[in-house]
């Protein structure tokens, strides 16, 4: 009978637990119920930033301005922690809670890319030895940048909304005495030219950045590009809405730029982007030379692959022209214009195909809105080319490229016999040789992009040493290194 009088007894005390365990909680909840509310604005803040999309036009908008995927990411994660810390400041003035806030809005909006980053380093030998060190060093980096994100924002918007009550209060007793006098005239004036300066100047930042520093500066001459589509279809169209579905691929034909060879005609493939049949908007266009689209699909699905690009958002919807050299008197053409006037193939891309293809199709009409792109002899014609016509091509791609001549490198003798020995058609057709030709103003508008592998021998010695060349110029250089090889 002891037992059952034991617990009987004991029952009291586990009821008395509960209960003082229950006050304490709701006493905590009652003390920290606005950091509560702060932490849950803050949470929701960022789920707002990021299921309405505004994370992800954000993104790529920094992509737009030159940065890669990830450190797109990582920006627009570091605006997300400062959104945040924004709204945690603007409910308590905690400092643990705006810290709190800028540490769950970066990691909420970079923590998966950063997982994905550290399992690439640690699982991918080509591309380097995983540095544990290295990466404890850039976690705490991350950590300390969410720790004073959430601050510093926090602290403006604690600022900013002592302000707004004091001004709020002093109104509202001005208002209850019927004393305007009383209004507190320091803080509305304040105010007003707060209000003023915001409505003025973040227009007007907003035009410099989407179109450049310069855009209000100048009248008559061609539109400028902008980052995010203003709405009427001439804008870049990545920001403004991402298509779904397929591209379009039409083969197309022109005169040929040649006379002689196994065809009268040049052929050529267009892509037209996810989203093209549906829309008005146009389109900026790559140019790819001078091989043909079956290449590209039979090496990298070229098809389904740049689908998959456009439509995941990793890069803007454009139209794509394919264009082949196949059928002309020379095996390779080096996309010049040769020596014995067989073959105009440099003249044929800028004044023939550009115009055909901006006549045909909804393009961007502006320099700045045209890249040209190539692999092997075609990274060699997009540097050409481009150098050729800065005033129609203002980017070029070039993957595995070389960038001088080829009778000058003593490369093979179908490479060398568009030149057919004239040393002065040589030294015309060599990037490195003429890249200092273009006028200094138009250079810092004018884009390489290098893609390669830096160890490999010929082609990453050509691409290092001309990136080199085109910096010192005062040329825009992306060099991306990679550890693959030619093909």
């Amino acid at each position: 009978m002891s037992e059952p009088l034991d617990a009987a007894a004991r029952q009291p005390d586990r009821v008395g637990r509960l209960t003082l365990a229950g006050r304490v909680v709701n006493g905590l909840m009652d003390r920290y119920r606005l950091e509560g509310a702060a932490l849950a604005a803050a949470a929701a803040a960022i789920l707002i930033f990021h299921y309405s999309g505004t994370d992800r036009g954000m993104r790529d908008s920094f992509i737009f301005m030159g940065f890669d995927t990830e450190r797109a990411v990582l920006l627009t994660a570091g605006v997300g922690s400062m959104l945040a810390g924004t709204v945690a400041g603007a409910i308590t003035n905690r400092r643990l809670v705006w810290v709190g806030s800028g540490l769950v809005g970066l990691s909420a909006l970079f923590g998966r890319t950063y997982l994905a980053e550290t399992m690439r380093a640690a699982n991918n030998p080509l591309i380097g030895h995983f540095d544990l060190a290295g990466w404890a060093q850039s976690t705490v980096a991350l950590i300390g940048a969410g720790i004073l994100l959430g601050l510093g924002a926090g602290i403006l918007s604690s600022q900013a909304r002592a302000g707004l009550s004091g001004l709020l209060l002093g109104a509202s007793r001005a208002w209850t005495a019927r004393d305007f006098r009383a209004l507190p005239r320091r803080g509305l004036a304040i105010g007003t030219l707060l209000l003023t300066l915001t409505v003025v100047v973040v227009p007007v930042l907003g035009q410099m950045l989407n179109f450049g520093p310069d855009s209000l500066m100048l009248t008559g001459g061609p539109a400028g590009i902008p980052i995010i589509a203003n709405g009427t279809g001439r804008g870049l169209p990545l920001a403004s809405g991402r298509p779904a579905g397929s591209g379009t691929v039409l083969d197309q034909t022109l005169p040929a730029p040649w006379t002689g060879g196994t065809s009268s005609v040049v052929q050529f493939s267009v892509y037209l982007p996810p989203g093209y049949a549906q829309d008005q908007r146009r389109y900026p266009v790559v140019y790819e030379l001078p091989w043909p689209m079956i290449l590209y699909d039979k090496g990298t699905s070229i098809r389904p692959t740049l689908d998959g690009l456009i439509d995941s958002g990793l890069i803007p919807a454009s139209v794509y022209v394919f264009l082949s050299s196949g059928g002309g008197p020379l095996v390779d053409n080096e996309c010049i214009d040769s020596a014995d006037g067989q073959e105009r193939f440099d003249t044929f891309v800028a004044g023939s195909l550009v115009p055909y293809v901006d006549a045909t199709f909804r393009t961007v009409q502006s320099p700045a809105a045209r890249t040209l792109l190539g692999d092997s002899q075609g990274g060699f014609c997009a540097a050409n080319v481009l150098l050729h016509h800065p005033d129609v091509f203002r980017q070029e791609i070039s993957f595995s490229g070389y960038y001088t001549a080829a009778p000058l490198l003593r490369m093979s003798p179908s490479a060398e016999a568009p030149y057919a020995g004239d040393r002065a058609l040589e030294l015309a057709n060599s990037p490195t040789l003429i890249a200092g030709t273009v006028p200094p103003t138009l250079r810092s508008t004018i884009m390489f992009a290098l893609v390669g592998n830096p160890a490999q021998p010929f082609y990453g010695g050509q691409m290092t040493s001309f990136a080199a060349l085109a910096k010192r110029l005062g040329y825009i250089v992306t060099l991306i290194r990679t550890p693959f090889g030619h093909s």
